[in-house]
């Protein structure tokens, strides 16, 4: 349990919760193991409308059958399912580049840290914001 709590304290997102927050986050939290190849989301599905923190190894995003980008240890993914209503169908593919061990958080807990942590709000609305200006959007590409 103290690696969950020190890789959720390492994430920008979750660094400057209370020790409360990351007590209860490391607690809910789930480590689920992929081997390499595996899928870990599918596009389309509505399926596993998880938020995942990367412990270990690297995914590949493809989206439309072309690999996007690529994360690794501490990075994330998954805060558009974890924040919007259910059945939304997700945006692209996760599939384990490597092994991978990742944490998983559900729906249920990000959007309560939404709702009771504006500093934790305003971190997953940076890093979305970072993420759509990476992608090309041409509302946001000049946030830094």
């Amino acid at each position: 349990m103290a690696d969950v709590r020190e890789l959720l304290r390492s994430s920008p997102l979750f660094s400057d919760l209370s020790e409360g927050h990351i007590d209860s986050l490391a607690r809910a939290a789930k480590i689920r193991s992929f081997p390499q190849g595996s899928k870990i989301v599918e596009e389309g599905h509505t399926a596993g409308a998880g938020f995942w923190l990367i412990m270990s190894g690297t995914v590949d995003v493809i989206k439309g059958g072309r690999k996007v980008t690529s994360f690794g240890p501490g990075e994330h993914f998954g805060e558009v399912a974890a924040l919007s209503d259910l059945d939304t169908p997700r945006s692209a593919d996760v599939v384990a580049a490597t092994d991978v061990e990742a944490l998983q958080l559900t729906r249920w807990e990000v959007k309560g840290l939404v709702k009771t942590d504006p500093d934790f709000a305003i971190a997953m609305m940076r890093s979305l914001l970072q993420r759509l200006a990476a992608a090309g959007a041409p509302e946001v590409s000049d946030i830094q």
